[in-house]
Parts: C-alpha cells; structure tokens; sequence
C-alpha cells in the first residue's frame, strides 16, 4: 500500500479494527495527488474502501444507523466510481459498483417486510430520537411559491447538515442502543441483482437506462451518465459534466434547522422545467425539456439504441427522479410518449426483485374513494372521485370489484381487503410534508375505530399487498417521492412496493380534480392487456393530441414493471451478426 504517513495510520487503524478511522483516513489518502501511486495501489485501496464501507453499513442496526452510513459514505464512493467510469461495453464489476449506491434501505426492506418498518417497542427516548433523525423544521408559511417548492424537492434531504452533526450523532447512539437492548439484529444485505441478471430478466422490445450522477467534492450533480442494458448487450455512456467554475453557485446551503437546498447546473434545468409546466407556461415548459432532452435523451436516440425497443425501464437517480421522462421530445421533435411506454424503478435491482415475484393473476379490485373527511373540514369532499371508482370497475371485465366511498372508505377496509386484491385503487386527498418525507407522507381516510384516518407511509409498509399488481395513487403528488443519502426513496411509492405491490400509479404534481378523474378513466381502458406503463403511454397520448397541456398528460408515472396484467410479450428486437442494430 502507499508508503506515506497516512498509510502507516492506515495500518494502525487496521490493527485496531476502527472501521470508520481507517475510512477516514483512506479517504484522505484517496485524496492526495496520485503522481507517485501505482495503478495497482489505487486499485488495490479503491476495492478494500468499498469492502470496508460495506462493513460499516453493517455495524448499525437501525434503518436511521444504515441511512446515516450511506451519507457518510456517498461522496467517497461516488469519487471511486467517477474515477472508474468511461465510455464504452458496460462491465458487470462497473454495474456492481453503481448498483451499490442506489436504494439499499429499499432493497432490504422487499426482502424481509416485517422489517421495514423499523423495530416494535422502541422506548420514548428512541422512538423520539428516531423521528428526530428523520425531521427538520418545516418551511415557513408564506405565499406559495412553485419555484421554491420545486428547489425543495430537487434536494437531497439528509439526515441532519453540518451544523448539526453532533446532536444527530448522539440521536442515532441512543437508537442504536436501545436496537441492542432489545436483541435487534442488523438486517441481512440483500445481494444485488448481476448485469447478467438484470438482462435475463429484460423481455425482448425492453429496455432499462440507468442513470449515473456523481456527487464529488461538494458537488450534488458533478457529472452525468448512462448505462443502456438489453437482454443482448450493455453500455455507458457519458452524457454532460456539469463541474463549470462560471455556472454560479453549486453546493448545498441550509438555514435555520430546514432541509438543505441544492443547487446544480443539472438542478436547475431540471426545477426550470417542472416550474414551467406546473405553471402552465407552455411556451417556457417546451424549451427548458428540449434543454433537459439534450442532455438525458438525444445522446441515446443518436446511437439508434431507443430504435427498436417499445417499453423502457428507467432508472433515476437525484433530482432526476423529478423529470417527466414521458415529455422530454425525442430528435424529430415530438415527445418520447408519443413511441415509448416508460416506467421508473428506484434501482435495478428492486425492478428486478419486484419483476420475478410470482403473483396471482388479478382477479378482485378495492377501491376507496371520497372518503369522509370530517377532521378535515378545510378539504373539500370529492363527489368525482366515487365517479372514478365505478368507471375504472367497469373497465376491467372479469374482474371483481369492491368499491367503499364516505365512511366506508377506512384503513380497515384497505387492511382486510388488499391481501387479495390485484389492484387497489385510492382516489382521495394526500399530503407530502417534506419535513418527513421518509414516514409521512400520507393519503387521507375515513375514520374508524381502528385508525385515525389518515394511512401514512410508515403504515402503507406494514399492509399485505403481495396478491397486489397495481397500487393506483388518485392523489396530488401520489407518485413523488423524496431521495435520501444513498439515493434512498421516501413516501408513498416506495412503501406501496415493500408491502407487496408490483406497481405504483401516481402524478409528479398536482393536478385538476375533474381532469385527473378523465385520465384515470382512459387509463384503465386497455390497462389488464396493455399494462400500466403502456396504459399511461396511451392515455396520456391521446390528452397530449387532443391539446391538453404538459402538465395533465406528462404527470402520471408508473414505478415497478409497466408490463401487461395479463399474459403478454413485446415482439423481438431485429438483430445485426448476433448484437442489438444499436450496436452493429
């Protein structure tokens, strides 16, 4: 190893079995100029940092413990994969080592459910602990302000800032202990999917772009790549480097207890846009996605790889998991949802996780709609949501349909009834309080003498949706969800996969009530054959070409595998002397 004082450090360390010192100290020498290092070394050192950090993870217990290690590991990691990253075949040992940095709390969570939720009988001082980790002060009341908001959400929301390190520290020691009081053991690491298995599991028209953005030297976007996996052949391809000197202030800054904010070139394109088309500036909304296309899109559609493919599997990462994929215009200047169905998955690897799970055919629907809000009365009731529910029933012949609205529509229903329902269907209001983005966010109930009415994440997680192929979210924001250290998802989408469901449905913004009610319609007209990565395509399709806006058509995500409820394959992509015509 380097021959320097930090590396006889190293080595005392080493002796001592201090995981987190020699991390540090490795980091440091990882940071010097490597003029005198021998390829070798840095090789040698960059594989045993990511053996170490994986030992670390292991120490904690806790999901706060996990959350915490991986954003103390984020910015070293992501050095060692941009120094590795290059142009060219993708290797499976390079797909390891980005795979690895995405969703791991997720991944071990759709192993064991029963876990997912955190440990039972915590004490007030861990649990109290616990919800501090996780929190920050809320924003300040004001005029809303979609620009603001939009920065908000384009941030990674960590645990704590450096200003209050410390007193997190000490929060996740008194959780931690109380996991060891109780004789909790840390979750097993759920084995990450191959590049040969991510491939095996992609059907012929298929395919998944998982997206690389580093985070370097304080930098929360640095550089951005891609890597384009079909069931024949695998890339990477560098798509921009965002590390300009004169693009104005990059970091993050945080004030006054509040989640930091981030601020990138990346970033920014990707707030322009969403503030556009949630304002309804079309005009201002069309060019900030062809600025965002140049850089996600037009690189891949120029290497003829998007030719012959039907649905793609997208993988985003960041403030990338905000982008409207199915608005962003291809080369020809029309949307990529007029050709391709798009579905989104945290990582490869829980697509792949969730994609493989047997599951009953869909056979029964539960759907709750309008419910009764009476410890709500500043919401108004929502007459177009039992609409909703009967129209959607109709649409699926075969298949039988409960549907509870008023004060019917109860967590005690959903509870009961999801176990063996292929879908479940929730038209009512939501909440995304961003100071807790992990555990509460919410949809909103009927009450019961069981519950409270409203059904937050951290509930969601504990139901049994395992018979479930569609989680349909007819709520604001139902498919947004907020990206934690180690690209963790938190909210609603994430925990409706845990508990079992194959797919989540939901918008990336609000949207008009009476509108939103017509897309679910058309969703579910084709949606048991087509699927709904297909279904939305269509749908939303067909509002984009009668003239609605961006923001009603481009809205509506799918989370998980998009493809048909019904048995169904995509046609064979043509192939050139044995590879994809991408690559011939």
């Amino acid at each position: 190893m380097l021959g320097t004082r930090l590396g006889f450090a190293l080595e005392r360390a080493e002796r001592l079995g201090d995981v987190a010192a020699w991390l540090n100290l490795a980091e440091a020498i990882y940071a010097q100029p490597q003029a005198g290092a021998k390829s070798r070394d840095l090789s040698e050192l960059r594989a045993e940092i990511r053996s170490r950090s994986e030992n670390l993870r292991q120490t904690y217990r806790s999901r706060a413990g996990r959350l915490w290690a991986a954003q103390r590991l984020d910015e070293l990691l992501h050095r060692l994969l941009a120094d590795e990253l290059g142009t060219g075949p993708l290797s499976a040992e390079t797909f390891t080592h980005i795979e690895a940095l995405k969703a791991r709390n997720l991944l071990e969570a759709l192993a064991d459910p029963a876990r997912a939720t955190g440990a039972k009988g915590l004490g007030p001082q861990a649990a109290a602990a616990e919800v501090a980790m996780m929190s920050f002060e809320p924003a300040e009341p004001g005029v809303p302000n979609t620009l603001q908001d939009e920065m908000r959400l384009a941030s990674m929301l960590p645990i704590g800032t450096l200003w209050d390190a410390a007193e997190r520290a000490q929060q996740l020691r008194v959780i931690e202990d109380e996991y060891e009081r109780l004789g909790i053991e840390a979750p097993a690491t759920l084995q990450r999917a191959s590049l040969a298995q991510i491939q095996q599991a992609l059907e012929p028209g298929e395919g998944l772009i998982e997206y690389v953005v580093t985070r370097v030297s304080l930098h929360p976007a640095a550089e951005a790549w891609a890597c384009l996996i079909t069931p024949q052949a695998a890339q990477i391809i560098r798509l921009a480097d965002f590390r300009d000197p004169t693009a104005g202030f990059i970091g993050s800054f945080a004030i006054d207890g509040r989640a930091p904010l981030d601020m990138s070139p990346l970033g920014n394109k990707v707030v322009s846009a969403r503030t556009a088309i949630r304002d309804g500036d079309e005009a201002a909304a069309k060019d900030h996605l062809v600025e965002l296309a140049a850089v996600l899109l037009a690189p891949i559609e120029s290497l003829g790889w998007l030719d012959e493919l039907r649905r793609l599997v997208v993988v985003p990462t960041g403030v990338l998991h905000y982008v409207p994929f199915s608005a962003l215009p291809m080369l020809d200047g029309t949307p990529l949802v007029a050709h391709k169905a798009v579905t989104l998955a945290p990582s490869a690897t829980a697509w792949q996780s969730v994609t493989t799970r047997a599951r009953p055919p869909v056979a029964s629907l539960i759907g709750l709609g309008n419910p009764l809000l009476s410890y709500r009365p500043d919401l108004q009731a929502l007459p177009d949501a039992e609409t909703e529910l009967t129209r959607i029933a109709g649409r699926l012949e075969g298949v039988a349909s409960t549907l509870k609205v008023g004060a019917q529509a109860t967590e005690d229903v959903l509870a009961t009834s999801a176990p063996t329902a292929g879908i479940v269907h929730i038209a009512t209001h939501g909440a995304f309080p961003e100071e807790n983005a992990l555990d509460m966010q919410l949809v909103l109930l009927a009450r019961s003498a069981h519950h409270d009415g409203p059904l937050h994440a951290e509930e969601v997680r504990s139901l049994d949706l395992r018979a479930s192929r569609l989680a349909t979210l007819s709520v604001c924001n139902g498919g947004l969800y907020r990206f934690g250290p180690g690209d963790e998802p938190y909210g609603l989408a994430p925990a409706f996969l845990i508990a079992g469901s194959e797919n989540v449905v939901g918008t990336l913004w609000a949207i008009d009530d009476r509108l939103g009610r017509l897309f679910m319609t058309s969703l579910y007209r084709n949606l048991l054959q087509a699927g709904p990565a297909e279904a939305l395509r269509g749908a939303a399709d067909d509002f984009r070409q009668d003239g609605a806006d961006i923001r009603e058509w481009s809205a509506y995500v799918n989370v998980g595998p998009g493809r048909p409820l019904v048995q169904s394959s995509l046609p064979s992509s043509p192939e050139v002397g044995g590879l994809p015509a991408f690559l011939g």
